[in-house]
């Protein structure tokens, strides 16, 4: 395969549960405490060798990862923003989790064409489309258009539960109320400002 230039970034983050944040300077702060993350997740060659060699993460389905946050049997769990901020949702545990302030790492989505493809003389015409697109920030608001297109699907389906399931009511508040969109305030904390990423040494 070959790749274009990045078109999107991926912020990797860290959620604890909610108002159990803690000091968190380096990837250092995280020596000692219980890590959690989802199942043959890779968050990049320098971060991976580091969980390896200083952390204890425990690689876990979503579902079980955000338990043990709940159970108070992890402090920690490292996530992509995207599926940490579709799965909060999914699993009842948005308002029940904060999303530390400095990502870990940042890794990128690419377009890939495979070098055998007739169409891989393209890829330069590819890249100077996805430089012009970022530079009028196309990309970031399709992705919050796209967030909200799939909220939107989730907040039908969750009303419809919560009618027909009595231990739903919270939702159905939620709902009612017009409850602020926490999923849409993170997407917005991550990929609209150029955050730096953390690396292995404190920020000073």
């Amino acid at each position: 395969m070959d790749y274009s230039i990045p078109y999107l970034d991926s912020p990797v983050v860290i959620v604890v549960k909610k108002g159990e944040q803690f000091p968190f300077s380096s990837w250092q702060s995280l020596i000692g405490k219980k890590g959690v993350a989802h199942t043959g997740e890779s968050f990049g060659e320098e971060f991976d060798a580091f969980i390896k060699s200083k952390l204890d993460v425990s690689f876990l389905p979503y579902e079980r990862a955000f338990q043990m946050l709940a159970e108070d049997t992890a402090d920690y769990l490292i996530i992509d923003l995207y599926p940490a901020i579709i799965y909060s949702k999914l699993l009842n545990a948005e308002n029940k989790v904060d999303f530390m302030d400095k990502p870990v790492s940042i890794q990128h989505f690419h377009i890939t064409i495979s070098k055998k493809s007739p169409y891989i003389n393209l890829l330069p015409e590819i890249n100077t489309k996805i430089t012009e697109l970022k530079k009028q920030k196309y990309i970031k608001k399709l992705a919050v258009e796209q967030y909200k297109h799939w909220n939107k699907t989730f907040e039908e389906r969750r009303r419809f539960y919560a009618k027909q399931n009595a231990r739903a009511g919270k939702a159905q508040t939620d709902y009612n109320a017009g409850a602020r969109d926490r999923g849409l305030e993170n997407l917005g904390r991550f990929i609209e400002r150029d955050m730096p990423y953390m690396d292995g040494s404190n920020f000073d």
